[in-house]
């Protein structure tokens, strides 16, 4: 009798994340832990290479950043692939910034609050970085960083149209 050929399942809790495109976490959770081989990518071909140094330090230093079993954050390199060069007139910028929601007499902001604080910062931050792109201050590949070089990632569309709601008051 023939044995069973291989199989393989590709697949990232990255992916898996999303919903909207009829993706389960807990398939793609139960998957990984059945598979008796695991292989990740080692390169990063996305990000700069600062904000892929940066991202293990925020995800090693809790040991369950993602609070779920079976979700892990495995250091990548910074790939060799080419990327636009993005230059700040306005001296370097941290890789990776976070931000505090602010707190009302000593209690956190309320689901709606947050949601709506958090699209505004977005928003800010974007309108920041346009006005230094039509200043000059900001280039990518030599010209004035534009709208079509930022996206925003968002988990629902209800939260795509806070930030561009936002986005419209900036």
């Amino acid at each position: 009798e023939k044995p069973a050929p291989p199989l393989f399942l590709i697949g990232a809790p990255k992916q898996a994340i999303y919903g909207f495109r009829n993706a389960d976490l807990g398939t793609y959770l139960d998957a990984a832990r059945s598979a008796s081989r695991k292989h990740w990518l080692s390169d990063n071909q996305r990000a700069d290479e600062p904000l892929v140094t940066a991202l293990p330090a925020l995800f090693g230093a809790h040991e369950a950043p993602f609070m779920r079993p079976g979700l892990d954050c495995p250091p990548a390199r910074f790939g060799g692939k080419k990327r636009p060069a993005v230059v700040d007139a306005n001296g370097p910028q941290a890789p990776l910034q976070l931000w505090e929601l602010p707190w009302t007499d000593g209690r956190p902001p309320s689901r709606a609050q947050a949601n709506a604080l958090a699209a505004q910062a977005c928003a800010a931050g974007i309108a920041t970085l346009l006005r230094d792109g039509r200043d000059g201050r900001i280039t990518r590949e030599g010209r004035p960083l534009a709208g079509g070089d930022i996206a925003v990632l968002v988990r629902s569309h209800w939260q795509g149209r806070l930030v561009r709601e936002a986005l419209q008051r900036e």
